[in-house]
């Protein structure tokens, strides 16, 4: 009999786990398969916190229907009272809102209770609330609230309300049809938004009158000239004011438009008549103000094209742009220049232009019988743009003309040397050879000579970076030393 009745037992917990399990189980199965609702997944709503205990004051249990009050945060939130067992929240129940983490305290008759709780949602909670003979209850203040012709106070009502300072009472004020409300006034105290109609007070330490203010509202139009040039729009848009509202107002121009100024009929003071937001004072009549448009020019992008080099020689060639200036009063153009197989560009100088055209830069000191790239450049404001790159390439060196080999020098230096035909160098022995050199027959001879046999050797060293170290560092950077401390001499 003893071992059936364990038997039975145990069977009993299996059944039991077992109903459990598969209850699990089909919660599960319904959830997955879309037949439980999915809002049951959401996490759950606040709750009120639930308060109930007894009340007692010096010990003793206080009188039935003796009023509990709970303030959250300082700011009334629920309130029962005692039963005849000097107890509080078990009928009715005592449930007060609030934020998580608040502290919430009691008040019994008006006097603070000892005891006080931090606020969370749905708890249960037993709180015995003690007063004690001697505490000062808490001031209630008067809150009349009132209205002017034209409308009234409908939340909380017009008449007197008794409050405690700190609390922050919830005001709606209506218009009558024909009115328009105003602002909200009071001597003491705090508005949420005293011009909004529907706002908050924060009552003070003292009795006060809260005022709504209503007034007859004049009608406001917003034009715009020409038409369709851009909207006049009334940023508040009430389409009506009281006099001496602050009306704020903006101009949107149309496409091809720009704002010009505002004007008003009659006329009224704007804040700035020139900026395209802006406020006015309503007048006591109606008002039609409006937004003055001026057609602008689209911005007409400059433009620079590259054309195909000229004129190319052994070691000259000239590179060729086309461009505009679209709107802008001028612009700067430029080349871009390199050999093909050199990884960085030399510039010719920025030139200024204030009109459409073409411009063209000779290049000299070139490189025979190599091949060039160039591009042509323009820079407006601080925007450069570039046209396409083009291609070139320079004769043989065996036959060559004089002002070709004048030249020459330059590009000897240049890209034997420092790799480039703008260096600073270059222009100093350019100078000595155009007033010492070729000033005298022996000079000139001394020229031609060297523009003969300097091609060759000017070819292969620029194809070696090593060999245009040595010469630069070795030979030229000597040679422009002397040149340059020596140049009050040979200038005079």
């Amino acid at each position: 009999m003893e071992a059936r009745r364990t038997i039975n037992k145990l069977t009993g917990r299996s059944v039991g786990r077992l109903a459990g399990a598969l209850g699990l189980l089909l919660a599960l199965c319904l959830i997955a398969g879309g037949v439980m609702p999915a809002y049951a997944l959401d996490p759950p709503p606040e709750m009120s916190h639930q308060f109930y205990g007894t009340v007692s004051f010096d010990g003793n249990p206080v009188a039935e229907g003796t009023p509990v009050e709970a303030f959250v945060d300082d700011v009334k939130e629920a309130e029962t009272i005692v039963d005849g067992e000097g107890r509080y929240g078990y009928d009715p129940i005592f449930r007060v809102p609030g934020t998580a983490g608040a502290t919430v305290t009691f008040y019994v008759d008006g006097i603070e209770a000892d005891e006080d709780a931090i606020w969370e949602s749905g708890k249960v909670q037993e709180l015995n609330l003690t007063i004690h003979e001697g505490t000062e209850p808490p001031v209630q203040y008067e809150l009349t609230i009132s209205s002017t012709t034209g409308g009234s106070v409908t939340t909380p009502g017009e008449g007197v309300f008794t409050y405690y300072s700190g609390t922050v009472v919830h005001i709606l004020a209506e218009a009558e049809t024909d009115y328009q409300f105003v602002e909200w006034t009071a001597p003491a105290g705090t508005f949420g938004d005293a011009s909004a109609a529907e706002t908050t007070f924060t009552m003070p330490a003292q009795d006060v009158t809260v005022t709504a203010h209503f007034d007859v509202p004049y009608i406001l139009t917003m034009a715009a000239e020409p038409a369709a040039s851009g909207d006049a729009i009334d940023v508040g848009a009430k389409g009506a004011y009281v006099a001496g509202a602050t009306v704020s107002i903006k101009a949107e121009p149309a496409t091809g438009y720009g704002f010009a100024n505002w004007t008003a009929d009659p006329a009224v003071t704007f804040d700035d008549m020139t900026a395209e937001e802006t406020t006015f004072t309503m007048p006591a009549q109606a008002v039609t103000v409006t937004a003055h448009f001026e057609e602008v020019s689209p911005i007409e992008v400059p433009t620079v094209t590259t054309q195909a080099a000229t004129a190319v020689s052994s070691y000259s060639g000239t590179v060729n742009m086309i461009y505009t200036v679209g709107n802008f009063s001028s612009v700067e153009v430029r080349f871009a220049c390199k050999r093909s197989t050199d990884p960085t560009w030399f510039y010719t100088t920025w030139v200024s232009r204030t009109a459409d055209g073409t411009y063209t830069e000779v290049l000299t000191t070139l490189i025979a019988q190599t091949e060039y790239e160039f591009k042509a450049q323009l820079k407006y404001n601080d925007t450069t743009i570039e046209g396409d790159i083009y291609h070139f390439a320079t004769a043989p060196g065996s036959s060559t003309s004089l002002d070709d080999l004048l030249g020459y020098l330059g590009c000897f230096i240049a890209t034997a040397a420092y790799g480039t035909p703008t260096a600073e160098q270059i222009d100093v022995l350019r100078e000595f050879r155009d007033v010492v050199l070729l000033k005298s027959t022996t000079g000139s001879r001394f020229v031609v000579l060297y523009y003969r046999l300097s091609p060759p050797i000017a070819n292969f060293i620029a194809r070696s970076d090593l060999l245009r170290t040595l010469v630069r560092e070795l030979l030229v950077d000597p040679i422009v030393w002397i040149v340059e401390a020596t140049g009050d001499i040979w200038r005079s």
